[in-house]
């Protein structure tokens, strides 16, 4: 049979059939495109709550740990009320790790899982550390074993270096499609850069004023190179910020008017390169 042959009506219908397996493979690729989008985002939604859970439990971590090296660099024990401090930060750091596992285990990612076992592995030893420590804070200086001070160290250090791989992980699996969020992730890791560097200063001069010793040669060449490593970190963060603000004013016009419009009146927005605190203010 011709095309020719067909009647009108049946050409209309093979028309209208056509047109509605077009229109059905069209709407069936939009809810499929639609479904993925709404799993990215969720995926996305994951692993920005796993990283920022992740960076408060380094931030408290590092808190520990500094208290805990101070306190065993001190000459006399240290007495319970002065040890309150510590035990705030060792239980936000426990319950930091513990909110963030259940985050860590529901996402289904080989390079995230792959750091898991070293985390947990330095949890544990961190843990096995905390009872001695206590046992070592009720002595003497003279009478403490001066190995709870240095296996203590090596523990903290570990349990931050798991702790940044795990973070590092979850960073590269977030897609970086989104220019602010790309822009924001290189803001964090590089704010978290000054911090660390800025920690390690602090944390020598604190461990030395407690111990009531001055440094060593050696030392004072460590100090040197931890305060160039501090500025080297600061430069990069405030050039992440000055980046991270000019995408956030290019993504807001209205931000960016709102930028002039102060300038106009003599009072220039800053940059938050600007408003951050500077190396060495209330940071440990």
């Amino acid at each position: 049979m011709r095309v020719r042959d067909l009647s009108i009506r049946t050409t209309m219908s093979l028309v209208l059939v056509v047109m509605a397996t077009i229109m059905l493979g069209y709407a069936t690729g939009a809810v499929r495109g639609a479904r993925q989008r709404a799993s990215e985002a969720e995926r996305v939604i994951t692993l920005v709550r796993a990283s920022r859970a992740l960076l408060q439990t380094l931030n408290v971590t590092r808190f520990e740990r500094g208290a805990t090296l101070q306190f065993l660099a001190a000459a006399e024990p240290v007495e319970a009320g002065t040890r309150a401090s510590l035990y705030a930060d060792r239980r936000r750091a426990i319950a930091g790790l513990a909110a963030a596992q259940p985050l860590l285990d529901g996402l289904d990612l080989s390079t995230v899982a792959a750091t898991l076992g070293r985390l947990q592995e330095a949890g544990g030893r961190v843990e096995r550390l905390r009872p001695r420590v206590d046992a070592a804070l009720n002595l003497s200086g003279a009478r403490r074993d001066s190995a709870v001070s240095s296996e203590a160290k090596a523990a903290f250090q570990e349990m931050l270096d798991a702790l940044i791989a795990t973070s590092d992980a979850v960073d590269a699996a977030i897609p970086l499609s989104d220019g602010i969020l790309r822009r924001d992730l290189a803001l964090k890791r590089a704010a978290w850069s000054t911090r660390m560097a800025n920690g390690a200063v602090a944390l020598r001069v604190q461990t030395s004023l407690a111990a009531g010793v001055s440094w060593s040669l050696d030392e004072t060449i460590a100090a040197a190179e931890e305060r160039g490593r501090l500025d080297a970190a600061w430069k990069a963060a405030t050039e992440a910020a000055s980046d991270a603000s000019e995408t956030v004013r290019a993504a807001r016009p209205d931000a960016a008017a709102g930028h002039a419009a102060a300038a106009r009146h003599g009072q220039p927005g800053r940059p938050r390169s600007e408003v951050a605190r500077q190396p060495g203010q209330g940071l440990r």
